[in-house]
């Protein structure tokens, strides 16, 4: 083992468990699947995130507001998901899901809470074993 490595009685190197996540928001115009630029960074982030952990797998929430009906709303949402999807490295297995109004985040029914709805939203979380090193 490393000599900068803290070991345990045995002489192995002692490792903890670290956890990273990262989480992925990018909202929409009504009607709308096309990715608006100001988002680009926090999906280069994602992307990025996703290269320096290959083993790591996502899902693709897609979400719309209330207006219209349940089936459309449905098929936008996964729409949105599968603009994300397309725009992140293809290489990954990337699940995507449409929820449609299933999961409003506002049930308000306001453009302000409508545009909150209209988004799809990402989380990754990893686990690492990481070696403690010496004091």
């Amino acid at each position: 083992c490393p000599s900068m490595d803290k070991v345990d009685a045995k002489g192995c190197t002692v490792f903890i468990n670290k956890e990273t996540s990262i989480q992925l928001l990018v909202k929409f115009d009504n009607n709308k699947t096309v990715i608006k630029e100001e988002f680009n960074d926090e999906i280069n982030a994602m992307a990025k995130f996703l290269i320096a952990n290959p083993v790591t797998s996502i899902t693709i929430e897609g979400h719309a507001s209330s207006p219209g009906s349940k089936a459309y709303n449905l098929k936008l949402s996964q729409k949105r998901a599968n603009a994300i999807i397309n725009k992140l490295i293809n290489e990954y297995s990337i699940d995507a899901i449409g929820y449609g109004e299933e999961r409003l985040l506002n049930s308000a029914n306001t453009e302000a809470a409508h545009s909150q709805n209209r988004r799809i939203m990402a989380k990754v979380e990893v686990t690492k074993r990481i070696a403690v090193k010496r004091m």
